[in-house]
C-alpha cells in the first residue's frame, strides 16, 4: 500500500536563487507563495480576510474571538426575540438592508430610560494573563434625527453571588496551609459604559465590564438606555458580546462583527521555515502593514506583525510590537532586542502611502537595524542563532504568549542575505509591486523517494484554480507488479 501526501507548486521564470528571495507573499494568488529556490507554497487563506492591499489584495488579521450573543441578538433577523422592552418603548424589527442582515431592531421612545435589555448571556472562560476578565459589548446605532444622548451598559447578573465569600474562603485555606502563600483580596467590578450622540448614520458604541477572574461563570446582559433627547426613534443592529484582553493586555477594544455564536481562532498563517532554506545567519525580513481602525473611535495598536522561531528562548526573529528580536535566545539577553514603541506609535500615522507603512528588519552576524517606511529607526548588536528544529515563520503574529496582529498585512517577503541600505528606501518607495509580474510556469515537486513527475501518462485528477494563466492537473498512476510507483502528471 503506498500512501502519500501531493503538494502543488508554482515556480516563475524569476528563480528567487538569482535574487535571495526565499519567501514572497502578496495575497493575490489564492495563497500560493514563493518559497524556497522558486517553489511555490499554498497557504490556506479564508476569503473573508482577503480586503484591498498596498498592491492588489491583502490579508487582515485580528484577535481571535467568540459572539456570545444569539444569532438574532447580533443580526436581529427573526423579530425581537432576545430583547426585552423598556417601560413605555414600542419594539419591533424593520426590513433594512445593512451589513449584518436584511432586519434592523426598532425602538420607539417616549421618555429618557432604558430603551431594551438582552437575554443574559452565560459565558463561562478563562484569564490566562491577568488578574480579570474583560468584556465587551457593542452595538450600531442610528437614530431618527440628530440630538438625541444614548448609554450602553453591560453587567454580570451574578454581581450579587457569593463570588467574593468564595474567593475569600479559598484565600483562607492557601494562608492555612502556608503563611507565606500570596493571595490576592477579591477585586472590585468595573463598570465603563459607552455613550454617544447617534445621528442619522450608523456607528458604534462599545461598553467594558470588567470582573475577578476567580469568577468561574457571568451571566452578561447588556442595556441601552435613552440619557436625554426623547421622543425619538432608535435603530439598533450589529450587536457583539466579547471577552478582551486576553493577551495581550491591552487590546480592548471590539473587533469586527461577526454573527451571534460564531467562533474565529487566530488568523495568523503559520509555514515551516526550512521549506525557505532559511539560515537565520543573515537576512531581510519586511513587509508593508495599516493599522485597523477603531470603529468607535481612534486606531488599534498593531502588535506583532511577523516571527520565525518557536517560543521565548530559541532563537527568533520578530517584527512588531513594542520589541522586536533577532538571533539566539534574545529574550533571554540584552543583544538582539529592538525597541520598536516609537516606531508602533508611528503605524498610527496616515502617511503618504493611504495608511500603509513599510516594516523591515535587516541583519549579518554581528548587527541588526529596523526600518519604518525605508528609514533606520534603531540598531542593535546580536548573538546569531540559527533555526532549531520546528522553526515556524509566522505571519500575522507572534510566539511570544500567542500575541495575535491586528491589522492588514501585505507583500511579506525575506531575503536570505542582509539588503543594502541604499536598496530598502527604494522598496518603501515603490509604487508598483514586487517582484514584476511574470508569466509563472507551473512544476510538480518530488516529495520522497519513488515519487516523481511525469507528462506523458494517466489522466487529470484535479486541478487547481488559480490567477489567470495558471493551470495544473494531476495525474495518478499505479502499477501492480513488484514495484508500486505513484505519478504526477504536470501541464501548464
Amino acid at each position: 500500500m503506498v500512501v502519500a501526501v501531493l503538494v502543488l507548486t508554482v515556480r516563475p521564470l524569476l528563480a528567487a536563487s538569482a535574487t535571495d528571495l526565499i519567501f514572497y507573499q502578496d495575497f493575490d494568488h489564492r495563497g500560493l507563495a514563493l518559497c524556497g529556490s522558486g517553489w511555490g507554497s499554498e497557504q490556506a487563506l479564508s476569503p473573508e480576510n482577503l480586503v484591498p492591499g498596498r498592491f492588489g489584495k491583502a490579508y487582515r488579521f485580528e484577535r481571535p474571538r467568540t459572539n456570545f450573543l444569539s444569532p438574532n441578538q447580533s443580526s436581529v433577523e427573526a423579530g425581537v426575540e432576545g430583547f426585552t422592552a423598556g417601560e413605555g418603548v414600542k419594539l419591533s424589527s424593520v426590513r433594512e438592508k445593512t451589513t449584518f442582515g436584511k432586519q434592523v431592531l426598532t425602538a420607539e421612545v417616549t421618555n429618557p430610560g432604558v430603551v431594551w435589555t438582552l437575554t443574559p448571556a452565560k459565558v463561562t472562560v478563562e484569564s490566562r494573563y491577568r488578574p480579570a476578565k474583560v468584556f465587551l459589548f457593542s452595538a450600531y446605532l442610528r437614530a431618527d434625527r440628530p440630538g438625541m444622548k444614548v448609554r450602553l451598559r453591560l453587567a454580570d447578573q451574578n454581581e450579587s453571588g457569593d463570588w467574593r465569600a468564595r474567593i475569600e474562603s479559598a484565600n483562607k485555606a492557601a494562608t492555612d496551609k502556608d503563611p507565606k502563600a500570596k493571595v490576592q483580596p477579591p477585586m472590585d467590578t468595573v463598570t465603563a459604559p459607552g455613550e454617544v450622540m447617534p445621528g442619522t448614520g450608523w456607528q458604534r458604541v462599545a461598553a467594558r465590564l470588567e470582573v475577578d477572574a476567580r469568577r468561574a461563570e457571568q451571566a452578561l446582559v447588556g442595556t441601552l438606555e435613552v440619557v436625554d433627547g426623547a421622543p425619538a426613534t432608535v435603530f439598533s443592529d450589529g450587536l457583539q458580546l466579547e471577552q478582551a484582553c486576553v493577551y495581550p493586555l491591552s487590546n480592548t477594544d471590539p473587533t469586527f462583527w461577526i454573527p451571534g455564536g460564531a467562533k474565529r481562532g487566530p488568523a495568523w498563517i503559520d509555514l515551516i521555515a526550512r521549506e525557505t532554506g532559511f539560515s537565520g545567519e543573515r537576512g531581510t525580513l519586511g513587509c508593508w502593514v495599516r493599522p485597523l481602525p477603531d470603529q468607535c473611535g481612534g486606531t488599534r495598536m498593531m502588535n506583532a506583525v511577523l516571527a520565525i522561531g518557536t517560543g521565548w528562548f530559541s532563537p527568533l526573529w520578530q517584527i512588531g510590537g513594542h520589541q522586536w528580536y533577532v538571533g539566539e535566545g534574545p529574550t533571554k539577553q540584552e543583544r538582539g532586542k529592538l525597541y520598536g514603541g516609537g516606531a508602533e506609535k508611528s503605524l498610527l500615522e496616515t502617511g503618504q502611502w493611504d495608511g500603509w507603512h513599510h516594516l523591515v528588519l535587516a541583519w549579518d552576524e554581528k548587527e541588526a537595524v529596523g526600518y519604518l517606511d525605508g528609514k533606520s529607526f534603531g540598531k542593535t548588536p546580536l548573538a546569531p542563532g540559527k533555526p532549531v528544529a520546528g522553526t515556524i515563520l509566522r505571519l500575522g503574529g507572534s510566539f511570544l504568549e500567542g500575541t495575535p496582529m491586528t491589522g492588514d498585512l501585505d507583500e511579506v517577503f525575506l531575503y536570505s542575505r542582509r539588503l543594502p541600505e541604499d536598496e530598502i528606501p527604494r522598496a518603501a518607495c515603490r509604487r508598483t509591486k514586487f517582484p514584476p509580474s511574470r508569466t509563472p510556469r507551473l512544476r510538480c515537486r518530488q516529495i520522497c523517494p519513488g515519487f516523481s513527475c511525469d507528462d506523458r501518462h494517466g489522466r487529470p485528477f484535479s486541478a487547481v484554480r488559480a490567477k489567470p494563466g495558471y493551470r495544473l492537473s494531476l495525474c495518478l498512476t499505479a502499477r501492480r507488479r513488484r514495484r508500486s510507483s505513484l505519478r504526477l502528471a504536470c501541464r501548464t
